[in-house]
């Protein structure tokens, strides 16, 4: 399940940021300048059946950051960058392959 993440997830979020925290410095930086109510940014998660999180997406303006660990809803988080802006200016993320 995909949902818009606030304050109350801050912890999970952070501690899920935190396991490659190189690669996700911007991610981090921006909630920690911005919070959670910015109307130019926005943050969702996706959650496993137990309620944990498995990936996050970050909007910032016309810019999108996806992070995950594994297999996640790609085609959940495509949408979403579909449904909240029509002027895609940006994606940044990991590229994983699988053979």
């Amino acid at each position: 399940m995909i949902q818009s993440l606030t304050k109350h997830d801050h912890d999970q979020l952070f501690s899920f940021l935190q396991k490659e925290l190189s690669f996700n410095l911007f991610i981090i930086g921006d909630i920690e300048l911005f919070g959670y109510d910015a109307d130019f940014q926005e943050i969702w998660g996706e959650l496993d059946g137990t309620g944990r999180l498995k990936a996050a997406l970050l909007r910032y303006y016309n810019s999108f950051i996806p992070y995950a660990q594994g297999d996640f809803n790609v085609e959940g988080f495509a949408v979403l960058i579909q449904q909240t802006n029509n002027l895609l200016s940006f994606l940044e993320g990991k590229t994983l392959c699988f053979l």
